[in-house]
């Protein structure tokens, strides 16, 4: 009898684990080639600057923090000496 109930809650366990309780919904703010064409939080806004670094990228980074903007540099690694 333990055993039949062992194998029951384990069956009716790995039938609920298999369903998603929540289902993602896809991003309104991304177009049909997934770029995104607005942002979802007001006064925000994302810029890249591509192939960094470059003669203007420390300058740039000091000038922006400067004003109190919060900024993310990617470097290629091709280019980093």
């Amino acid at each position: 009898m333990y055993f039949s109930y062992l194998i029951s809650l384990a069956i009716a366990a790995t039938a609920v684990a298999g369903k998603p309780i929540l289902r993602a919904r896809a991003p309104t703010n991304v177009n049909e080639d997934g770029v995104y064409i607005s942002c979802n939080r007001p006064g925000v806004f994302a810029m890249t600057f591509d192939d960094g670094p470059y003669q203007y990228s420390w300058d740039l980074a000091k000038s922006l923090n400067a004003q109190g903007i919060r900024s993310t540099f990617f470097i290629n690694g091709n280019n980093f000496v």
